[in-house]
């Protein structure tokens, strides 16, 4: 119940409305102070700051990339950011995962919203959006249209493909970036997209050429920095800024080296020379895609349709253990384990056979 204070004869203020007024007057001066060191910074101002404050992002990918740039982005004042990640937080991601706690992992809880509610707590100016969902040539338009620019924080090059495709094709800047080991490289590509990604990575890597976090290993200050660089081009491009540089940038913290690489433009590039993007094309199809480094495919059903996980709780439960977390659904029959999300997508871990994986989801979804 509101209480009145009698301030006079004629003055009576009510607590509710004054502690309204204190809250909003304290909004004001947040604001006006929130990014006073980053305006006065002669590279970007307050002109600079405006830009960015009515800018959008979507960051592709929420593991240790994406975790970093999304905090970066969000402290920096962008408008609004959406992060998208298929995943959950588990135990061996906190080393470099920044946004996760332990509760985090032992809820398995969708890293989209995790991070979306940890950001929060970093600037209520900002609109952010969490979505668990995976990027691929069906949903890039609905997970990326609309926005400004992309931040690469992705786990596989195919779904980097689709999106280089989806970028081009609608004029799109994206900010390129991957790290392994103490290395990492990070690429701005424009607007124009030349050089773009397939520039430099003319087609799709057989399974095992690349190093991951899995073979490799990974100290946690590799995927930290070269989300602090990205999340600087981000800025130097929304902010209109002419200091982004489209050259690829490749480190090693350990050797402690840093080197610049001009990439030339494709003369026969699929994608920015010859206009095609056919990555943007494979729908409706079963997809089966083994993720990068983590024993694991994740099945995509042709036609999608919405699961009851509680309903579903309780009939795994009888050939397994199961845990459900108001998101998705854990659940581990014999060595493999699978994640169950609720427009009926799945991870299977413990395998890179994708036949396998397609069993097991028959086996035990059948939908």
């Amino acid at each position: 119940m509101p209480v009145r204070i009698c301030l006079g004869i004629n003055l009576v203020i009510n607590s509710d409305i004054f502690a309204v007024r204190v809250i909003n007057q304290m909004r004001e001066l947040m604001s006006e102070l929130r990014y006073s060191r980053q305006e006065i910074f002669a590279g970007l101002g307050r002109d600079g700051q405006e830009k960015l404050g009515a800018s959008s992002v979507a960051v592709a990918g929420c593991g240790a990339l994406g975790s970093t740039s999304s905090a970066l982005l969000v402290r920096a004042g962008v408008g609004r950011l959406r992060i998208i990640d298929r995943d959950y937080v588990e135990i061996e991601n906190l080393q470099r995962q920044t946004l996760f706690t332990e509760a985090h992992a032992m809820q398995r809880y969708p890293k989209a919203l995790a991070a979306a509610e940890v950001l929060r707590g970093f600037n209520a100016d900002v609109k952010i959006e969490a979505e668990v969902a995976d990027i691929n040539a069906e949903t890039a338009e609905e997970m990326l249209g609309g926005f400004d620019l992309v931040v690469d924080a992705l786990d596989n090059m195919e779904t980097r493909f689709v999106v280089n495709d989806y970028c081009l094709k609608n004029g799109l800047p994206w900010i390129y970036g991957a790290a392994v080991g103490s290395t990492g490289t990070v690429m701005s590509i424009g607007p124009g997209g030349k050089p773009c990604l397939r520039c430099l990575i003319p087609e799709l890597p057989p399974p095992g050429s690349f190093g991951t976090c899995d073979t490799m290993g990974v100290v946690g200050p590799g995927p930290s920095v070269t989300a602090s660089i990205q999340a600087a081009e981000a800025i130097k491009n929304l902010a209109g800024r002419p200091e982004v540089s489209h050259s690829l940038l490749i480190f090693d913290l350990w050797d402690r080296t840093f080197d610049q690489v001009d990439i030339k433009p494709g003369e026969d590039c699929p994608a920015c020379a010859r206009g095609e993007f056919e990555f943007l094309e494979s729908k409706g199809v079963v997809r089966a895609t083994r993720l990068c480094g983590r024993d694991s495919v994740e099945i995509i059903p042709e036609k999608k349709v919405a699961l009851d996980l509680k309903k579903m709780e309780e009939t795994l439960s009888r050939m397994g253990g199961v845990q459900y977390n108001g998101y998705s659904l854990w659940f581990k029959p014999d060595e493999l384990e699978m994640v169950i999300f609720p427009d009926s997508r799945a991870l299977v871990k413990g395998t890179v056979d994708k036949v396998e994986a397609e069993t097991a989801y028959a086996k035990f979804i059948s939908i």
